[in-house]
């Protein structure tokens, strides 16, 4: 229990990994059964709509909850890793040539639309199409600005030899294009659930490496 509770309170620390597992798989869930529950809201007769409309609120029930907590996922590494940032400027003033690159306008922009998502899917069918485009939008954004990010940081540690070699290596290998933003529309979040394995231990190993980095530096 407490490896579910305790990063909830403490701001330094990653979400656990099985939080973050069951909420994507929950999401994943309540995407198909919205889908078919709303179908069914908006198309069936008077009768069989009143018993669709129970099942498509169990549906909401589970899209608002499993939404909020990967919404809290993405803004908890968010901070953690501008907290990482924040602490190696401090260590190595240089690093602030990199930090200064970093944007993250549209990660904001998805956690946006996954907000108004949130609110929208408690009184309409079909409403959480949208928080699946917030979250979509806001995961992609995020790798995708994790990769450019770390291939300056590379760059730029390439040229301190005093660097641990440890903090060279590249971390955010795997591909992140528009794909995995159709990908995951089409698939109602499944292509993101089924391939999230990639995305935690990258998100682990890339922390992992700075914190070492930190106690590097600072011996």
């Amino acid at each position: 229990m407490e490896k579910f509770v305790l990063p909830f309170f403490n701001r330094k620390t990653l979400p656990s990994s099985d939080f973050y597992s069951y909420s994507m798989l929950i999401f994943f869930i309540s995407n198909i059964l919205g889908l078919i529950a709303s179908i069914i809201v908006v198309s069936a007769d008077y009768l069989l709509a009143l018993s669709a409309n129970r099942f498509l609120g169990l549906t909401q029930g589970m899209s608002i909850f499993s939404g909020l907590s990967l919404l809290f996922v993405v803004i908890r590494w968010s901070f953690v890793i501008k907290e990482l940032r924040r602490e190696l400027i401090e260590k190595i003033p240089e690093y602030a040539s990199i930090a200064i690159r970093s944007d993250e306008t549209l990660i904001n922009l998805g956690t946006a639309v996954t907000t108004a998502g949130l609110v929208i899917s408690l009184f309409v069918p079909f409403g959480f199409l949208v928080t699946l485009v917030g979250l979509s939008l806001a995961y992609y954004f995020f790798f995708n600005s994790m990769k450019e990010y770390e291939n300056d940081e590379l760059i730029f540690f390439s040229k301190m030899p005093k660097i641990a070699e440890f903090s060279k290596t590249k971390i955010f290998n795997f591909e992140v294009d528009a794909n995995v933003i159709i990908y995951s529309l089409i698939t109602l979040f499944g292509y993101l659930t089924f391939h999230q394995e990639q995305y935690i231990s990258s998100v682990e190993s890339y922390v992992k490496s700075r914190k070492q980095l930190l106690e590097e530096v600072s011996v």
